[in-house]
């Protein structure tokens, strides 16, 4: 899970929500203005600040179209806070920025047990938010790929509800930690000179 620190929120998303009767799916609608309709430069902004990382599993999210020549990517829009939530509808948590991220697309249209990230989450709510670094230091990598919190909520969330140990998930933590552990064995192989050696 990656630490997401929130840059500021898109001016036409808080313009958005001031009006009424309004929700994501009216934004989504909305062809705006510019060169490039808020729904796209909204993703853009989610992308661009978690530096096209899945704010779950950390996966890239790959380039995939673009709209007036800007790229747009394979990507939802997760809501922390799910947008058929009564707390969500009140507040309009829905079209609030600080309660939306980047996701990779978490298999979906595979079936359940292969499905990780928002499209596992679906509707359920979390505990464990990618915006609270005392959450995120929770977080353990076992070299088999392996991911677990050592708060026992957290643990259950990522299991049952993120889907952060599907088999494939795993493998790609195990090989990135085969290579770094490959790159500082061969590292530390190498002879090192010491500071009078260097300067002689």
């Amino acid at each position: 899970m990656k630490l997401i620190q929130k840059n500021r929120e898109p001016n036409y998303l808080q313009v958005h929500r001031g009006l009424a009767g309004t929700d994501y799916e009216s934004f989504k609608r909305d062809v705006g203005l510019g060169n490039i309709s808020p729904a796209t430069g909204l993703r853009k902004s989610l992308l661009d600040e978690q530096g096209y990382i899945c704010a779950y599993c950390m996966r890239r999210i790959p380039h995939s179209h673009s709209e007036n020549g800007v790229k747009s990517d394979k990507m939802k829009v997760e809501h922390f806070i799910p947008q058929t939530n009564a707390q969500s509808i009140e507040q309009k948590l829905d079209i609030t920025y600080t309660n939306m991220f980047a996701c990779c697309m978490g298999n979906h249209g595979q079936r359940e047990p292969f499905e990780t990230c928002d499209t596992r989450k679906g509707e359920r709510l979390l505990t464990i938010t990618p915006l609270n670094n005392a959450h995120i230091r929770t977080l353990v990598y076992g070299a088999d790929g392996s991911i677990y919190s050592t708060n026992a909520i957290f643990e259950t969330e990522i299991n049952q509800i993120l889907n952060l140990n599907e088999d494939n998930l795993k493998r790609q933590r195990e090989a990135i930690h085969s290579l770094i552990e490959k790159r500082v064995r061969t590292e530390f192989a190498r002879p090192h000179l010491t500071r009078e050696e260097k300067n002689s």
